[in-house]
């Protein structure tokens, strides 16, 4: 998931490692948490308001994920 966009999903990680990370006022990335297999991931907020998500989430492994949404 990208930065800016609404969050339609939550996400169980079967397999892999994800990164959920923002973009500071000065234009650095900042990791807000690192999720591994066995847990659940999402933008929380994004999802249950259906505005656009601060976070971005990227896969730093091959990963397996079950998805509600």
């Amino acid at each position: 998931m990208e930065q800016n966009q609404v969050c339609r999903e939550i996400a169980f990680i079967h397999k892999g490692i994800l990164r959920s990370f923002y973009i500071n006022q000065p234009g650095q990335e900042v990791t807000s948490c690192f999720c591994i297999a066995g847990k659940m991931t999402s933008s929380l907020k994004s999802f249950l308001s259906q505005q656009p998500s601060e976070l971005a989430i990227l896969a730093l492994d091959k990963t397996a994920l079950l998805t509600i949404g």
